[in-house]
């Protein structure tokens, strides 16, 4: 098994289009991380210079409660630019946590001075961003420095920056740690996997038309044929995943002001262990997907006819998809959970849910321990159909 899967991998790797596409699609993924530094001008972030475009509304602060640090003083303007009432206001931050954690207040912020602040918030997400809050505050310090001088602030337009500084605090769970990075990862593993496994089959059925797969059998086994492809062809995948995420991680690390800043400043909380924990399930997952392929390829006999055995893992794929999109507005709901556990979906939500919840290690080697065994199962039945399949040679 271990020369066939050589052979494979030396057979993909050689071939230039391969080489040429894995550059050219290299590259356009390091160029597209810099579209929003070619588009926006002046940005946001967590911790620089707040944007001189107001891009916050009274209505983004409905259902928001504040406190107040004993560094801010007359917060009186602030209150009235948030349109907030004496009830909005808390005693403490830890009343704020604790009405954040009872679910009656979406967001608690608290503004420790006019440029510092901290937001509370049951479960961080890509959408929990704070940018209102700091164009809040730019509004607001310029407001106060020009009724320093004796100016109107309604005469002038903003001409001064201010250095604003913010945190995040999520009360469950380890505060959407990545959750671009999730997103990233997931779309990138689908597409690897329709990819690599219509070209793995695309392979076997010009091999068993040729007679190259009855040659082979004669002097190996049905094991060996059957495995080979299969490692050779998620190898190739991991490694192309990888270079394709670094390509990506280099350009947003690059580009990073110009996202959204909790969504980006959350993926340095992605450390050795997690991952550890997205390769182990990558690999996992090229297995899986890569089995299903190779024990599909059995019940067609054209290259035309590749496209009728990819429909049912897209829609599989379609379905974890959206599953997960929808499921992470309830992350700590029984869907999501679930979701972990299913082999075709667990490649993704497990490694989602250790990353934004307390998901303990145990849930995550369970996941694991399900995805092992249905691989188990998943190559039994592709060798044994490989086994049967081997030498109906006259309809291909």
């Amino acid at each position: 098994m271990f020369k066939l899967t050589i052979f494979e991998l030396k057979r993909i790797l050689k071939n230039k289009v391969f080489i040429l596409a894995t550059i050219v699609i290299s590259l356009f993924l390091l160029g597209l991380t810099f579209l929003p530094q070619i588009f926006r001008g002046n940005v946001s972030s967590n911790s620089g210079t707040a944007s001189i475009e107001y891009n916050y509304k009274k209505s983004d602060f409905n259902n928001n409660k504040v406190y107040f640090g004993d560094d801010f003083k007359d917060p009186e303007d602030l209150i009235a630019l948030m349109n907030l009432s004496i009830q909005d206001i808390a005693s403490s931050e830890s009343e704020l946590e604790n009405m954040v954690k009872q679910g009656s207040i979406h967001r608690g912020i608290v503004f420790k001075s006019p440029t510092e602040y901290r937001v509370i918030v049951k479960n961080n997400n890509l959408f929990n961003s704070s940018d209102d809050i700091i164009a809040l505050l730019d509004n607001f310090n310029f407001n106060t420095y020009l009724k320093s001088n004796n100016i109107n602030p309604s005469v002038l337009n903003h001409g001064k920056e201010y250095n604003i500084k913010g945190t995040v605090t999520s009360l469950e769970g380890r505060g959407s740690t990545g959750y671009i990075v999730n997103i990233i990862i997931m779309i990138m593993f689908y597409a690897l996997i329709l990819f690599y496994g219509n070209s793995m089959v695309i392979n076997i059925i010009k091999e068993k038309k040729n007679g190259v797969y009855e040659t082979v059998y004669s002097f190996t086994n049905s094991f060996s044929l059957s495995i080979s492809k299969v490692i050779a062809y998620s190898i190739v995948g991991v490694l192309q995943f990888m270079l394709y995420m670094s390509f990506i991680l280099i350009g947003l690390n690059r580009n990073k002001e110009y996202y959204m800043s909790e969504g980006f400043d959350s993926m340095g909380g992605i450390n050795f262990n997690m991952i550890l924990i997205y390769l182990l399930f990558i690999i996992l997952g090229f297995i899986f997907y890569l089995l299903l392929y190779n024990i599909l390829s059995n019940f067609i006999k054209k290259v035309d006819n590749v496209v009728n055995i990819s429909i049912p893992i897209l829609f599989l794929l379609s379905f974890v998809i959206i599953s997960t999109f929808v499921g992470v507005n309830y992350i700590n709901g029984q869907f999501m959970y679930i979701l972990s556990l299913l082999p075709f979906s667990s490649i993704i939500v497990a490694p989602l849910l250790f990353n934004m919840t307390n998901m303990e290690i145990s849930s995550i080697l369970i996941s694991v321990g399900i995805l092992v065994f249905i691989n188990i199962i998943l190559a039994i039945i592709s060798i044994k159909a490989n086994k049967k399949y081997l030498y109906i040679k006259k309809d291909f």
